[in-house]
């Protein structure tokens, strides 16, 4: 079971690193659902109900071994009030 982070200071601050992190381009995937999850003072088992999906899916999904469905990812990103955006990478 994940751990609940009960300090609202540190989920703020988890918060404004998640953003940081995807105004720079460098937020991966699990982490971003980790760090919602943990924004969400919710456990794993609490986190997994509420989208839908099964403890071991849920893990798997934070260890980057599954790929979650669109519908998954937005029921992850509105606990937080995230949005899914999809838009193009341009090279440097």
């Amino acid at each position: 079971m994940g751990k609940v982070i009960k300090n609202k200071e540190i989920r703020l601050q988890i918060r404004e690193d998640l953003y940081e992190k995807a105004d720079l381009g460098v937020l991966i995937p699990e982490a971003a659902i980790v760090g919602i999850r943990k924004i969400s003072g919710l456990t794993q088992d609490a986190f997994a109900e509420r989208i839908g999906v099964s403890v071991a899916t849920l893990k798997a999904i934070e260890q980057g071994r599954a790929n979650p469905r669109v519908s998954t990812l937005e029921k992850i990103l509105k606990i937080s009030g995230f949005k899914l955006t999809v838009g193009t990478v341009s090279k440097a």
